[in-house]
């Protein structure tokens, strides 16, 4: 979760830079934490898998 975090601050360092709308802002985010989640979700039951 820290890479989510790293990510958002980025977002967030762009939005005092570059105007853009908040819509693109919101979809960029949902989407990261959405991968972020399937990442999870497919690693970790195969390092289940591995310890037992």
């Amino acid at each position: 979760m820290q890479e989510a975090m790293s990510y958002i601050n980025q977002v967030h360092a762009a939005v005092e830079l570059i105007p853009f709308s908040a819509f693109w802002l919101r979809s960029s985010v949902v989407s990261v934490l959405i991968s972020l989640i399937s990442d999870m979700w497919v690693i970790g039951p195969h390092d289940i898998k591995l310890i037992f």
